[in-house]
């Protein structure tokens, strides 16, 4: 941050999406875990990623809102700004921004057209930086204006950056290597339009996510 104040010093500050290393996710790195998070705007492990940084014990480990709780809690009255991104799979992904949470089912609810998760979770965290700048189509004010807006202005695009990152992951996953794109039409890949995608994403999982609002 401080190379860019000196390089560019009237730019915004940078929306930062920050992926753990796989191999630190370890209990010994969890006070450097926070210390990054204090620094970021989103934080996303993957679940077992997660779960690497708590200890087992004989009774197994500590549910996921435990663990986000003690990633995000700063004292008995506050938490961290950062949201954190669990990607799940095929049990889509789960965020917590404060005492908020809220579950997004993946796109795809079976494994018919599904051939390669490979990069599925990189396409997810580009697409959700994309839409956290609030400069991505469609943009569905109706629906995610506010709904996850309690830690910053920043969230207030975090749920339609959430919407975006599941739709994109879901053409990632589609095939070996990247999606298709037509040779004629931007806006369409593996033979879809993108926003007919979203669309329909959005008819399918509105309810769903609209009750967990409430």
């Amino acid at each position: 941050m401080a190379r860019r104040q000196a390089i560019a010093p009237r730019e915004s500050r940078p929306v930062f999406v920050w992926e753990p290393i796989p191999d630190l996710c370890t209990p010994e790195e969890f006070d450097r875990l926070r210390e990054a998070i204090a620094l970021v705007d989103v934080v996303s492990p993957n679940a077992e990623e997660l779960a690497s940084f708590f200890p087992i014990t004989s009774g197994g480990g500590p549910s996921q809102e435990i663990m986000a709780e003690k990633l995000l809690r700063v004292d008995s009255n506050s938490y961290m700004s950062a949201a954190l991104v669990i990607r799940e799979g095929a049990l889509g992904c789960t965020t917590y921004v404060g005492r908020t949470k809220l579950h997004l089912r993946a796109f795809h609810q079976d494994g018919g057209r599904v051939r390669d998760p490979t990069g599925g979770g990189n396409t997810f965290l580009g697409a959700l930086a994309m839409g956290l700048t609030g400069s991505v189509t469609p943009v569905e004010t109706s629906i995610h204006k506010d709904s996850l807006s309690g830690a910053g202005d920043l969230h207030q695009y975090l749920h339609l950056g959430l919407l975006h990152a599941t739709v994109a992951a879901g053409y990632a996953i589609e095939q070996v290597g990247m999606p298709n794109v037509s040779a004629t039409n931007p806006d369409v890949w593996n033979g879809e339009s993108y926003r007919n995608r979203f669309r329909s994403y959005l008819t399918r999982e509105g309810s769903y996510m609209a009750s967990q609002m409430q």
